[in-house]
């Protein structure tokens, strides 16, 4: 028997919840395949714990760059894995925005490549929608550690934690660039300082 439209309106909701309440508490990371010509690539959501030390954010960057998120060269939409669009009732709207943006890299502390990447970030910079994802600030200068996209372009890179992989300067002191901007797991007296210790990892690594 046909769903009813106000059933599908309830269920399509509490999708569009649930996707809100999980990804703004882990990782969205996109997938391949052929909907993703159609701009109908799927999502899948993975939920990431919190890094607990300078290790861990580490483990999980392809590269660790100095620099700043300068201009939006795009906005796109993707679907979550398992979710037929073609299901949802009218005026209701389950894709996820990303926005794509320019970083500029003034200088790579953990591997090499241009003098700019692209920065993938899941919200759309431009409308505020998916506010509860911070947005980088332009032309901050910031730490980051990214996990390179493939599937998206070959110089485009995510946050594998998030605003958590990026570090920034406040008051004085090395924070999270989150929401709270909330204190680091490690001590730090500047970026510097984390920069100092990611080679000295390396070091002694080799």
């Amino acid at each position: 028997m046909p769903m009813s439209r106000k059933t599908a309106l309830r269920r399509w909701t509490l999708m569009v919840t649930t996707i809100g309440i999980v990804v703004a508490s882990g990782l969205l990371w996109t997938g391949g395949g052929d909907e993703a010509s159609r701009g109908l690539e799927p999502v899948g959501v993975l939920k990431v714990e919190p890094p607990e030390s300078l290790d861990d954010l580490t483990a999980h960057a392809d590269l660790i760059v100095l620099g700043s998120v300068g201009e939006i060269r795009s906005i796109d939409r993707v679907f979550p894995a398992g979710f037929d669009a073609s299901e949802a009732p009218e005026g209701i709207d389950v894709s996820v925005p990303f926005t794509n943006f320019a970083l500029k890299v003034d200088e790579y502390v953990l591997g090499s490549g241009p003098a700019e990447l692209v920065l993938r970030l899941i919200g759309d910079a431009l409308t505020a929608e998916s506010s509860f994802f911070r947005m980088p600030q332009a032309d901050e200068p910031a730490l980051l550690f990214l996990t390179r996209e493939p599937a998206r372009g070959e110089d485009v890179y995510g946050l594998y934690f998030g605003s958590q992989s990026r570090l920034v300067t406040k008051d004085g002191r090395v924070v999270f660039d989150d929401a709270q901007q909330s204190d680091i797991p490690f001590e730090a007296e500047n970026l510097g300082t984390v920069v100092s210790r990611v080679r000295d990892r390396r070091t002694s690594a080799n």
